[in-house]
């Protein structure tokens, strides 16, 4: 009986030291991705962006993806590919208001997707 009560206590434990070190994972990553996002958007302001610019967000996005592909739904991975790729063929076009817009959305979806992953009540159930 106390065994039991033991491997209950420590399967418990290591959920959430997982999710918590998960948790910390992803914020790490989203937020070194939300900073280029935010370099990109000022850089289209000051009509200083490059394609370069938008390349560079593209790479560091699939240098993210290798890892992250293990913990989100590829569905989310799919989503965010999409709106960086179309990011970077409006800037290639020079159309750099559709290219601000799509980096909104690609900064939102970099807010959000952690969230989702965050230990509260409404995630477990």
């Amino acid at each position: 009986m106390v065994k039991s009560i033991c491997y209950i206590i420590v399967s418990v434990l290591i959920l959430i030291g997982g999710t918590i070190g998960e948790q910390i994972y992803l914020d790490k990553s989203f937020e070194e991705l939300k900073t280029e996002v935010s370099a990109i958007d000022e850089k289209i302001d000051d009509k200083t962006v490059t394609v370069n610019d938008l390349e560079k967000l593209k790479n560091s996005w699939l240098k993210q993806k290798e890892r992250l592909h293990t913990i989100i739904p590829h569905t989310e991975i799919k989503e965010i590919d999409l709106w960086v790729s179309e990011a970077l063929a409006y800037a290639e076009i020079g159309k750099y208001d559709e290219t601000k817009t799509k980096l909104t959305v690609i900064d939102q979806l970099f807010k959000q997707i952690p969230k989702i992953f965050k230990l509260r009540i409404e995630n477990i159930f």
